[in-house]
């Protein structure tokens, strides 16, 4: 049994000095009681949970336990969404001031804070500091593409704040790559942990027909759309939007589920097939049309690529045929449901898309080399289209409802090529991890990974995608660092055993 180094021994403080400290505490405490009374209540229970972290992690620190509690943060963080702006810039120019896009501000969120601890800690013990620029460098040139869209930004300070967000993004990833081959497996762990939380939150939300109150952290207003002609419920999580919670759960359930036939104890099989029960649960809830089709079609590939020969056993028969009978029940279960979503009337969600794309194309064609500015599609739109797209919504400046087209609307042709690379670069990473260690939990987290990307991407043909949401975001770029960190602890394996 591995045993914690003692902690190293100094000299006693004098009495002095603990005085001092006291009062000083005393004193800090106070201020921070003043200030987070005059708050609004989740910023009040954020300034609290703040100074209990705080306190957490000075033990932690002294007790050798400090990044896998860094770890247990970031996995928090990408579930619940905790975070406080800066900097609101939400008023463009346009037909509508209020945009919905990207970065509106600068955002401190929990995954940022601990990613940033991640790598000090990573410093202060003198370990090198990793930089992935195979990964990093499509995005570097994403980046100065940004940057020479100002030139025909409609709002510079939108594209500044934009690259503000992808440089923390980039950050995450570093972070992320940087992780010791010892703390991988527990963060894969934390992320099941948080799947099953995001699920049970989604199903309660559905099953109850209400929020559950969570709104210190993250939670919205549950979304109520018209489906077949009568009101239905959508549920949002502690995401978001219900379409963005898909994208939370798209991206993680092909991790889950090859996780879950690669672990390698009782107790981690339970973790991931909770999680990827329950996440297959809120995905359902979300009643996102586009999640469930990913889903359907990627799922399959995973069990097969990673079961591999070993599907034809008896073993893996018997447990084949346990979960169609499964599935048949389930399908008695929500058949109904996901017959009406996909089946009946929408309410001209479909032909909402098509004229949202006629314009998206038409915005475009007038700038297809350097688009209309990062981050400035929604401004954009509502300025200079011609086909009266934008009128759909006639509160905010919108964005179109297709992630390529979107990036081509504010970054050009080239953008969207640049971004399409970044893509390629980490799926072409993701497919080598697994040719390297193809029976390994490195090689079966990268085809989860690649799999949950290529669902984003196939989601992207009928929603914006990522990039409307900061939480999705961190969740992209930490996937991101994660195919870096497999790949280097598995190409140091390979050479230690040559």
């Amino acid at each position: 049994m591995a045993v914690l180094p003692p902690v190293p021994q100094g000299r006693a403080p004098k009495p002095g000095a603990i005085l001092a400290m006291c009062l000083a505490a005393g004193l800090a405490g106070g201020l921070l009681a003043t200030m987070l009374t005059g708050l609004s209540a989740k910023f009040f229970l954020t300034g609290l949970m703040a100074l209990a972290a705080l306190i957490v992690l000075v033990i932690a620190g002294a007790t050798g336990l400090l990044r896998i509690l860094l770890l247990l943060a970031l996995a928090c963080g990408l579930s619940l969404n905790i975070s406080i702006t800066f900097l609101l810039h939400d008023q463009t120019p346009g037909l509508h001031q209020l945009n919905v896009s990207g970065a509106a501000g600068v955002t401190v969120t929990v995954v940022l804070i601990a990613a940033v601890l991640l790598l000090a800690q990573q410093m202060v013990a003198r370990r090198r500091v990793i930089l992935p620029v195979g990964l990093l460098w499509p995005w570097f040139l994403f980046a100065a593409v940004g940057v020479a869209s100002l030139l025909v930004a409609v709002d510079a300070r939108l594209v500044i704040l934009e690259l503000a967000r992808l440089a923390v993004l980039l950050l995450i990833v570093v972070a992320i790559a940087n992780l010791k081959p010892e703390e991988i497996r527990p963060f894969l762990l934390f992320l099941a942990l948080f799947v099953a939380v995001q699920g049970a939150i989604a199903v309660t939300q559905f099953v109850t027909q209400r929020d559950l109150g969570l709104a210190f952290l993250g939670e919205e207003a549950l979304a109520v759309e018209t489906i077949e002609f009568r009101a239905q419920v959508r549920s949002t999580g502690t995401i978001g939007h219900p379409n963005i919670l898909a994208y939370f759960f798209e991206l993680l359930l092909p991790l889950m589920l090859a996780q879950l036939m690669m672990a390698r104890t009782g107790l981690e099989r339970l973790v991931y097939l909770v999680a990827l029960v329950l996440g297959l649960g809120g995905i359902l809830v979300t009643l996102s049309r586009a999640g469930w089709f990913t889903m359907a079609l990627l799922l399959p590939l995973v069990v097969l690529f990673v079961g591999g020969r070993r599907l034809l056993t008896a073993r893996a028969l018997l447990v084949g045929a346990g979960l169609a009978v499964m599935l048949i029940l389930a399908a008695a279960l929500v058949g109904p449901l996901v017959l009406e979503r996909l089946l009946g009337d929408d309410a001209g969600s479909y032909s909402h898309r098509a004229t949202f794309n006629e314009g998206a194309r038409d915005l475009i064609s007038q700038s297809p080399w350097l688009g209309h500015g990062l981050n400035n599609f929604g401004p954009a739109f509502a300025l200079f289209d011609t086909t009266g797209g934008y009128r759909v919504f006639r509160e905010v400046n919108h964005v179109v409802h297709n992630m390529f087209l979107l990036v081509a609307g504010e970054v050009g042709l080239i953008g969207l090529g640049v971004f399409l690379l970044a893509f390629a670069v980490a799926l072409w990473r993701c497919w080598r991890v697994f040719r390297m260690d193809p029976n390994g939990i490195a090689g079966t987290a990268a085809l989860g990974i690649g799999a949950g990307l290529v669902a984003q991407l196939l989601h992207g043909l009928m929603d914006p995608g990522f990039r409307l949401s900061l939480p999705v975001s961190q969740l992209i770029f930490c996937l991101f660092g994660l195919i870096a960190a497999l790949e280097l602890h598995v190409r140091a394996a390979r050479g230690k055993r040559r």
